[in-house]
């Protein structure tokens, strides 16, 4: 009896070591695919930015629209540097696995905080402001930016709302 029983808790170990080796595999492919993940919208952002700078470089003489060209380009710096903020915080879960110092967390909800408020600039400049006679590249892209920050807090409510 207890050479059976030896080996069928031997047997019982093996199997948790195994469960224990393919749960530290799936771990390390998430990790991974969560770098990938942050990196290609870090990438995505950062061309956008420079994208959006090299398009206004020769329009800022135009006074009519500055405000929603300041608007634009401060809208994709805080979103780089949200996005930063929000792999400090997973990369710090994954490896740690532990709960995140409160130090760190405030700077995400500080930024998050000030994106909330420069989308509400957004509906000053957007709507209230004079604008140019004809449209603009920086109206357009403003636009954009604003009513998809705009379903982003939208989404949240409605779903909670209902």
């Amino acid at each position: 009896m207890e050479a059976a029983e030896a080996e069928a808790i031997a047997l019982q170990i093996q199997r948790d070591l195994n469960e224990e080796a393919e749960n530290l595999r799936r771990d390390r492919r998430m990790a991974v695919s969560v770098y990938v993940f942050y990196g290609f919208c870090l990438v995505g952002f950062s061309a956008c930015l420079i994208a959006l700078l090299a398009l206004y470089n020769n329009d800022w003489g135009r006074s009519c629209d500055v405000g929603m060209k300041v608007w634009s380009v401060v809208w994709l710096a805080r979103m780089i540097l949200q996005l930063i903020c929000n792999t400090a915080v997973t990369a710090w879960r994954m490896r740690a696995g532990t709960s995140v110092p409160r130090a760190m967390m405030l700077l995400p909800r500080l930024v998050h905080a000030f994106g909330f408020t420069w989308w509400l600039l957004g509906v000053e400049q957007l709507f209230f402001e004079p604008s140019c006679e004809e449209p603009t590249l920086a109206r357009t892209v403003s636009q954009v930016m604003f009513w998809m920050t705009g379903t982003v807090y939208l989404i949240p409510f409605v779903v909670y709302t209902l």
